[in-house]
């Protein structure tokens, strides 16, 4: 990493090797309080996994952003086990730099993204009984959804995009800080 200055403020430019290349919009521990405030609504709500698949709950929750929203991406997050992302080739790089969770599956072009997730699920070491899913986004296609519910019973899985908006409409004093400042720049 490398320090200077600029215009009286100190830049940090950041190397590949770092752990965040381009740095988190706020601290890592912001990110554990929203993994754990989203972790206690899917206890609330009795879910074993959650298929996290709109963009902006997926960068509230980890950091990783892209604008590659016409490829594929989701995050599987068990309530216990290990959180996994599947993503397109072209996002790989992305989420090694942008994301506070590194693991995860690449889905190639020409791979089926089905099958990849259902693989994701088996990495993330849940049994899942009760998976839930964003039921009012756009980025779910209905043919992964189909292949959850083929596999694991239709009944397993239920909308539970209220969880992911619940934990976020409360906003923590960082976020509130940054909202202060943008108002402020505006």
């Amino acid at each position: 990493m490398l320090a200077c200055e600029a215009g009286g403020q100190a830049l940090t430019i950041r190397d590949w090797d770092d752990e965040f290349p381009f740095g988190l919009p706020f601290a890592r521990e912001e990110y554990n309080d929203r993994m754990a405030r989203v972790k206690a609504a899917m206890a609330a709500a009795r879910l074993d996994l959650l298929l996290v698949t709109s963009p902006e709950n997926i960068y509230w929750l980890t950091g990783y952003r892209t604008t590659g929203y016409y490829v594929y991406q989701i995050l599987l997050l068990p309530f216990d086990g290990t959180p996994q992302f599947v993503t397109s080739k072209l996002e790989h790089e992305c989420v090694r730099a942008l994301s506070t969770i590194k693991t995860g599956l690449t889905v190639f072009m020409g791979e089926d993204e089905v099958a990849k997730t259902l693989q994701g699920i088996d990495a993330t070491g849940t049994k899942p009984s009760r998976i839930g899913y964003e039921e009012r986004g756009f980025w779910l296609p209905p043919r992964v959804l189909d292949a959850v519910r083929d596999r694991f019973g239709r009944e397993a899985t239920v909308g539970a995009g209220h969880v992911m908006e619940d934990a976020r409409r409360i906003k923590s004093p960082a976020e509130l800080a940054c909202i202060r400042e943008a108002a402020r720049i505006a």
